[in-house]
C-alpha cells in the first residue's frame, strides 16, 4: 500500500491565515486613524490586541506548515517500512 500525504490544501490554509493577519494589522492601523483615540494607554492597548490576534495568526500557520511537513515525513517512512517488511517476505526465512 503506498500512502501519499498532499500538503497543497495545508499550504494554502496556511498561506490564507498569513493573509488574514496581514488583514488584521491593516485594519488596526486604520480603525486606529479614523477613530481618532486620543488616550495613549488606549491606543497602546488597540495596538497590542491587533498585535496579539495577528500573531496568534502567524502562529496557526507555522503550526500547519509543520505539521505538513511531519505528514510527508510519516508517509515517508510509512512506504520504507512497508517495502522492507514485503521484501522480507519475498526473501523468507
Amino acid at each position: 500500500m503506498l500512502v501519499q500525504f498532499d500538503a497543497r490544501p495545508v499550504g494554502a490554509a496556511a498561506e490564507h491565515i498569513r493573509m488574514q493577519a496581514a488583514a488584521c494589522r491593516a485594519l488596526a492601523t486604520a480603525v486606529l486613524g479614523v477613530a481618532r483615540v486620543s488616550d495613549a494607554d488606549v491606543r497602546l492597548g488597540l495596538g497590542d490586541l491587533v498585535e496579539v490576534g495577528a500573531d496568534a495568526f502567524e502562529l496557526v500557520a507555522l503550526d500547519l506548515e509543520l505539521l505538513a511537513t511531519r505528514m510527508h515525513a510519516g508517509t515517508r517512512i510509512y512506504d520504507a517500512v512497508e517495502r522492507a517488511a514485503a521484501a522480507a517476505a519475498v526473501a523468507g526465512p
